[in-house]
């Protein structure tokens, strides 16, 4: 049994490494077209919104698929894990419901404090992914904790692929009417590509033998306190570095515009590092990140 589970665990974290490889090697490749398309001010606009984006990611739906993968795995009747899973998919609606209202609700705030106003379009368009990537998260720490990795490995292709294809499709064609329109196109292929992912992922769910049941939701109370037990320090870990980055698009345009440099000039500076180089520079993570 021992070995049985060991293997699995091997051949998963292999999967999820591959997987994450070619996705992270995709996104990578993305953003030399979307770099040349957009230009390096375009490329700072985009920038500039993914580090709200992904801190609202990282505390609606980064930690409670951990705490999901686990509990299903302990459980061994179908059952039981669709308790766990049942309570989790509200869980996870509730905070990401919650990041897509601050997102609407503050993006002139955010654009305003970045020192870019023109980019607030940019949050309205990438907005609904936030909603998306939690159903998605929901599902991925379902099928990992029944060790079927499969799933996740897809979706993180799909994931990248799709953002390659709507993402340069839209910003090529919305371009024409000016860089911020390219930079929603841009955004709005975000968005897309994790509704396809969703799609997938929900038909993997249909294709397993596992289905929710509404009585399930009277232990909801119960599984809760062990989703955010769990949850809970694994966020505390996991934000460090989106708060990083997101604390870096407040400072950064807008130090280099108190030195003189034109909005547009800093916002170009901006894109350049955080676009093509950091996305090469995180590349090599992956590896542990899969394992771990």
């Amino acid at each position: 049994m021992g070995k049985r589970v060991g293997k699995s665990a091997m051949s998963g974290a292999l999967i999820l490494t591959v997987s994450a490889l070619i996705s992270k090697l995709v996104g990578a490749i993305y953003r030399i077209p979307l770099t040349y398309i957009l230009g390096a001010e375009g490329m700072g606009m985009y920038q500039l919104i993914f580090p709200v984006y992904a801190l609202l990611l990282t505390l609606s739906s980064s930690a409670v698929p951990v705490a999901i993968s686990r509990l299903v795995a302990e459980q061994n009747g179908y059952e039981e894990k669709n308790k766990i899973f049942s309570t989790s998919k509200i869980l996870l609606f509730v905070l990401s419901l919650l990041g897509l209202i601050i997102i609407i609700s503050f993006a002139p705030i955010f654009a305003g404090l970045q020192g870019n106003k023109e980019i607030v379009g940019g949050y309205y368009a990438i907005a609904p992914s936030i909603l998306l990537v939690g159903g998605i998260a929901g599902f991925r720490g379902f099928f990992q904790g029944n060790l079927n990795m499969i799933p996740t490995a897809v979706s993180n292709l799909t994931e990248q692929i799709f953002k390659l294809i709507f993402g340069l499709t839209l910003s090529v064609y919305l371009l024409k009417y000016g860089i911020v329109y390219g930079v929603i196109g841009a955004l709005i292929g975000v968005s897309l590509s994790e509704l396809v992912t969703f799609i997938c992922m929900y038909l993997f769910y249909l294709k397993s033998k596992n289905r929710i049941k509404f009585d399930y939701l009277k232990e909801f109370k119960t599984n809760e306190k062990k989703i955010v037990k769990i949850a809970f320090p694994i966020l505390i870990g996991s934000i460090i570095f989106p708060l990083t980055q997101f604390i870096d698009s407040f400072i950064i345009v807008n130090i280099l515009s108190a030195k003189g440099l034109a909005v547009s000039e800093a916002t170009s500076i901006y894109g350049i590092l955080t676009g093509p180089v950091n996305s090469l520079i995180n590349l090599p993570v992956v590896l542990s990140l899969s394992v771990a």
